[in-house]
């Protein structure tokens, strides 16, 4: 049977099963139409851009999604084992691959860096937790070495590390601190550039307990 085959039976036995939208999944398989925008800019930005990936059956995309602590926790240190991780995870909750048709219910900010929403799916409750991530990147050139290297790591906030003067006649000074890098004996002729930004990443999927 064909893909359209297929996604035309799921439309025939959608048109006569209300409630029943995620069962098109199963028949039509991952969606294969043009990416949607990546972005990781906000919470929403980024459980968009999971969702679109769940929808797309893209474990690739998936992992980029998740937060370094989600990765340290659940042993995840790479695509592959990512992978794994998910198949077992949707076995033991069998509607977490159909997330990305839930029914977002609730969002929920704590503070700056920490948001979560609450999406429903045939009567389960899952829990979408996102934390903000800030880091610091620089690329920089050694004498006598080919190709440009990079140093970078996560911070608590990029405030710490970045410190704006007040704008003059000659414009704004922006003053960036490099520490805990392991960069040597780098001069400012060697720096080719200096990146800071946030970003925002999947830090947890929990399925509630429902009140009854």
């Amino acid at each position: 049977m064909s893909r359209w085959q297929r996604c035309f039976l799921a439309s025939a036995i959608l048109s006569v099963t209300p409630g029943c939208c995620s069962l098109a999944q199963f028949f039509c398989g991952p969606d294969k139409s043009p990416w949607i925008a990546k972005s990781y800019a906000s919470p929403e930005d980024a459980l968009a851009t999971f969702l679109e990936a769940l929808r797309r059956d893209d474990s690739r995309q998936m992992y980029l999604s998740l937060s370094e602590e989600f990765k340290e926790r659940e042993g995840l240190l790479g695509a592959l084992e990512f992978e794994l991780a998910w198949r077992k995870l949707t076995e033991a909750y069998g509607y977490l691959h159909l997330l990305s048709s839930a029914e977002i219910t609730n969002s929920t900010a704590r503070g700056v860096r920490f948001h979560s929403f609450d999406l429903v799916i045939a009567g389960q409750v899952y829990r979408i937790s996102l934390h903000r991530q800030d880091y610091i990147k620089a690329t920089y050139q050694v004498p006598g070495f080919g190709e440009p290297l990079e140093a970078g790591r996560y911070v608590r906030s990029i405030e710490d590390f970045v410190q704006i003067s007040p704008p003059t006649d000659t414009g704004t000074a922006i003053d960036v601190k490099l520490d805990g890098m392991e960069i040597e004996e780098l001069s400012p002729r060697d720096l080719l550039r200096v990146e800071v930004g946030r970003f925002w990443r999947i830090d947890a999927i929990q399925q509630l307990e429902i009140e009854s």
